[in-house]
């Protein structure tokens, strides 16, 4: 193995910010990878962001595949960032290489050499990884970022860390944390979808006209296609904008608030839900049609509207587990229509939470949906796991974060 040139603004004594000052970080400060990746104040990313990049490089080679690093700190304010590293499926890191990240993150800059060579010498002799066999031909680095400003220098740490060993690196510039997540997969299964924006936003909209035009509206209802959304001046602006371009008015008009501020202030699906409050650019005493905010990432929503004869702002939400139970209301009449017809494959729907959901939720699932949800500790990462041991899992964080899985057995059935 030839020598390592590390780069000297992205090690720990010469850790250089965006604004072009060296912020060294001691040599023996200690970081840990959690659910959502390492994140803290912007100045201690560099070094952090190109580690986490020779990471994902690896990662790469070892499978052969396309490894994504998002570079956001979601709901905070807009001097902090942070980074996660997205697998080949488009989900989260694997628990192992948590653990690896944070080891290679936290080796002094002394030690790193040997800790990148020891990786590399136990992956080349692995017969799990392709790297042993010589069949890398997919390998690459997929990297996007939201809209901070510490964003561009950090995007290009991530490269410098992909360079380390050659390996291709895929700038996809300004995203919401789920078209990341999509684009991984898609470079990976490229009859999943086309790996650009454009893509990502064809499948979106192709997906949502056509469940809006398979649901027969009941009587009485009162579906209006406005919305107005909450943006957290945050990538949700831009990037939903392109979006609407494919989606017509008459099914869904949107009027968007909260784009060139400061990033989470004042707004955002954080902001509301802990506040319980209406975000900046909002009337309380407006009636205002239906209201939703994403976060700075635009990986969580919620929806909300003023309290009823509430002056000071005070807001009325519909949180993350009322969305779950919305959804699961809706898959659960599906299902039974389905399983009406007495078919050769059965399909099991889970509902997942954690021991901080709504215990109205909870309650109305059990006794309502005949469902018992399945309890599991606080985390994205432990929700998802859950979820995806079913044909159908739908899990909801209170704060809006979540998402509904589908299994290759229900895709396999469906499209029978």
């Amino acid at each position: 193995m030839t020598n390592l040139d590390f780069p000297p603004q992205y090690t720990r004594a010469g850790n250089t910010t965006h604004t072009g000052e060296v912020h060294a970080i001691p040599q023996d400060e200690q970081f840990a990878y959690g659910t959502a990746g390492f994140r803290f104040r912007a100045e201690k990313l560099p070094f952090i962001v190109y580690r986490c990049a020779y990471l994902a490089s690896l990662r790469a080679r070892q499978l052969d595949s396309a490894i994504g690093v998002m570079i956001t700190a979601s709901h905070n304010p807009a001097q902090d960032n942070g980074v996660k590293l997205v697998d080949p499926s488009g989900d989260m890191l694997s628990s192992q290489w948590e653990i690896y990240a944070t080891e290679v993150i936290n080796a002094s800059d002394v030690d790193l050499p040997k800790v990148i060579r020891d990786f590399e010498k136990n992956f080349q002799r692995s017969s799990q990884s392709k790297i042993a066999r010589g069949l890398i031909h997919n390998a690459k680095v997929v990297c996007g970022i939201d809209t901070r400003v510490s964003g561009p220098h950090l995007m290009e740490a991530a490269r410098a860390g992909a360079a380390l060993f050659n390996v291709k690196f895929v700038d996809i510039g300004v995203v919401s944390t789920p078209m990341l997540h999509y684009s991984v997969k898609s470079f990976n299964v490229p009859e999943f979808a086309e790996a650009t924006h454009q893509g990502y936003y064809q499948a979106i909209s192709d997906a949502f006209k056509e469940l809006y035009d398979r649901t027969q509206e009941p009587d009485g209802s009162r579906y209006q296609p406005e919305l107005i959304v909450d943006c957290a001046n945050g990538v949700g602006a831009p990037r939903f904008r392109e979006l609407l371009e494919l989606i017509p008015e008459e099914k869904l008009r949107v009027e968007f608030r909260n784009e060139n501020g400061e990033l989470n202030h004042g707004c955002g699906a954080d902001f509301v839900k802990i506040a319980q409050k209406m975000p900046d650019g909002f009337n309380s005493g407006a009636k205002e049609p239906k209201c939703a905010s994403f976060d700075g990432d635009a990986d969580r929503i919620l929806y909300f509207r003023a309290k009823n004869g509430c002056q000071d702002g005070t807001a009325e939400l519909f949180d993350g587990d009322r969305i779950a139970v919305l959804f699961a209301m809706y898959i659960k009449e599906q299902l039974d229509i389905y399983t009406s017809s007495k078919p050769r494959n059965s399909l099991k729907m889970g509902i997942v939470q954690t021991a901080y959901a709504n215990g109205s939720s909870t309650r109305f699932i059990r006794e309502h949906l005949k469902i018992e949800p399945i309890i599991v500790p606080t985390g994205v990462k432990h929700l998802h796991e859950a979820a995806s041991e079913f044909d159908i899992g739908v899990y909801f964080e209170a704060n809006g974060h979540g998402t509904i899985v589908f299994s290759k057995h229900f895709d396999s059935v469906v499209r029978r």
